[in-house]
């Protein structure tokens, strides 16, 4: 009955260290879900914001085209090049939202892909603290058994002595 408490109290510790990497693993799943989902938002608001900015483009070239044409411009020479700048321009802006919202998206789905990995590290760090835990403790109590069984061996020589 004596051995039972303390291997209770050694298989209680090694479970705390399974429980506690099983815990921080869900957590660290938790954030690397969201981390992608963040990163799929970003893709789509920088779509969005692109679409947002070629409407506006167009918009103020339809706009440019008709006021011209009502003062009576021809279209031809400087004026459709202004207007062929004006498109560049847009394509570049365009572009570069995209490669904003793409490196935004990439960190997010790096730091997921990351905690992803920490999560199977911290379930692997609570099977090895576990392990762990139950070698020191079982030597602990091989230690305390050998302490035990000098003092008895100490004690019955001692009292062999007397008697």
């Amino acid at each position: 009955m004596g051995a039972a408490l303390p291997i209770a109290a050694i298989a209680m510790t090694a479970a705390s260290s399974i429980m506690g990497g099983i815990q921080q693993a869900g957590n660290l799943r938790a954030e690397a879900k969201q981390d992608a989902e963040n990163g799929r938002l970003s893709l789509k608001s920088g779509e969005q914001e692109a679409m947002d900015t070629l409407r506006e483009a167009r918009f103020q070239q339809g706009g440019a085209a008709a006021q011209m044409a009502s003062s009576g411009l021809l279209f031809g020479g400087s004026v459709s090049t202004v207007l062929a700048d004006s498109a560049r321009s847009a394509e570049l802006d365009i572009d570069r939202i995209r490669e904003k919202a793409a490196g935004e998206a990439n960190n997010y789905y790096a730091s997921a892909a990351q905690k992803r990995k920490g999560a199977k590290n911290a379930i692997l760090g609570g099977i090895f603290n576990a392990v762990a835990s139950t070698v020191q403790g079982a030597s602990g109590l091989q230690n305390q058994g050998k302490v035990m069984a000098q003092a008895r061996a100490e004690r019955s020589s001692t009292l062999g002595a007397a008697g």
